[in-house]
Formats: C-alpha cells, structure tokens, sequence
C-alpha cells in the first residue's frame, strides 16, 4: 500500500510522543481490530505471506500483517502484545508448542518469533501459555511477546482447561509493565470472544465474554487514576443477535420456553 493512502493509528501517534504501547485481544493478535493499530493492509485476511500469494499477489512487495507487526513500524515498537495467532508467526515446518500436530503458515521461511527476541533488549520476553504469564515479573520487564494459541485464545468457560489466560489477567500485566514510562501508555484491549460468540448464535458465551470485558474494563480503571488515565469503551460494530417474543415473565433467556410451536403460535 503505499505511504500516501495509509491511515495513521493512535498507537503511532502515541509511540511518537515517546509512551509506551500495546495490544491485548483474546482473538489473534492479527485479527482485524488489533490489526488496525499496527499494520496497513487492503485485506485483513493477508495474516501471513500465503494468504497474500492466495489472492495473486507478491507477499515481497506487499508485507503481511505479522511481518509489519514484527519488522515495521509502529508493530515493532509495541511494548505489550498478548493475544492468540501463532500459526502466522511461524514457519509451515515449525510444530506449535501446545499442539505439535498443528503447523506454522508461513511459507517465506521466516520465523517471526525468533526475529522479534533478536531484536529486543535483555528485558524482553515471549511466553505462550497462563502460567508464564501468572509469572511474569512486570516490573524487570520492558517487551513483552504472549501468543497463547495457535489461533484464538477460547472461550471463558474452556480457559483454564487451555492454559490461556482472561482478558482482565492479560490487562493487569500490560498495564503493570507500560506504566512504568513516565510518559504514559496507550494500550488497546478487545473482549473478541464477544464476536465470535455472536457469529455463532451463542447467546450464553457472548454474554459470558461481554461479563469478561466489564472485568477487565474495571479493572483497568483501579489500575489508573482518573486525573490523568482515558479509558474510552465501544464496539467496533454490531450484531443481529437479538431478543424477541411474548414470553412468560422469567422466562430464562438463556434457555428453552419448553412448549410447541403451535402453542407459541395462539400466545
């Protein structure tokens, strides 16, 4: 894309004025939101090179979106990124660590994952799983890389069965190490499950995930203080997931009314 038609980020904007910054999503971390922090691409299914080489085009002049996360500016510059996506950081011979049947999806050859530790300071860290994250010492650590699955991180209720961490656990660490910086931070945080379970007309996960945001929101807020800390909450779009009919009063929302549908007909 070139540099004229290219929309600049608030992350950049803030990165310039010298704070720290980072991303946390429960999707992957090349996911479209994130995404459009960091990376400037016309697909926002061009995740890795093969994705770009799918459509026709040369993944050589066009990079894909976990390359100008990892290689280009502002992704490089990100302090704090956890999220999911492994596969699109490794190589199509790499074996995932939790899962060695699964494979990397880059065809390029690179290993994305090597190239961000070879180009942090001794304060770096890349961690992959719950536990290393319930580990982590915020304050020795300056760069933090935590992708904790191949693809999205699951659903709450299936977390600790996966060793991934919530949505608030992985906002509490962030905000420890980018507050650290005299300057202040940015930080992006998205609740992406909440989309997902929409998509899937999965009424009981979304309002699971949405309850998993509201932990996270309130606990950032305990984190900073009012006088000097925005914290801006929206949706990036809707759905059509919606509740109607002329139920019983207390009828669960979550569950069957149990009659027929002829019965439901004459109500």
């Amino acid at each position: 894309m070139q540099k004229e038609n290219r929309v600049e980020s608030v992350l950049a904007w803030a990165q310039i004025q010298g704070m720290s910054t980072g991303i946390v999503t429960t999707t992957a971390i090349t996911d479209a939101s994130p995404a459009g922090s960091y990376a400037h691409v016309a697909n926002r299914n061009w995740e890795n090179d093969d994705e770009i080489v799918k459509h026709g085009l040369d993944p050589a002049t066009c990079d894909d979106i976990a390359e100008q996360l990892i290689l280009r500016s502002p992704g490089k510059g990100i302090n704090v990124i956890l999220g999911g996506g492994r596969q699109h950081f490794m190589k199509t011979t790499s074996q995932d660590p939790e899962n060695p049947v699964l494979l990397g999806r880059r065809k390029d050859g690179q290993d994305l994952l090597s190239e961000w530790g070879r180009h942090k300071t001794k304060n770096s860290k890349y961690i992959t799983s719950r536990d290393e994250l319930l580990a982590l010492h915020p304050e020795t650590t300056d760069f933090l890389l935590g992708l904790f699955a191949h693809g999205d991180l699951e659903y709450v209720d299936k977390q600790l069965e996966a060793n991934d961490p919530s949505l608030a656990e992985m906002t509490d660490i962030a905000i420890k190490i980018l507050s650290k910086n005299s300057n202040g931070f940015f930080l992006f945080v998205e609740g992406g499950k909440i989309d997902h379970a929409h998509h899937g007309n999965n009424a009981q996960r979304a309002l699971a995930e949405t309850l998993e945001l509201d932990k996270a929101i309130q606990l950032a807020d305990n984190l900073t203080c009012d006088e000097d800390t925005l914290i801006v909450i929206s949706s990036d779009h809707s759905h059509l997931m919606t509740i109607a009919g002329d139920f019983p009063t207390n009828t669960s929302i979550l569950g069957l009314l149990g009659i027929q549908i002829h019965q439901m007909v004459s109500l």
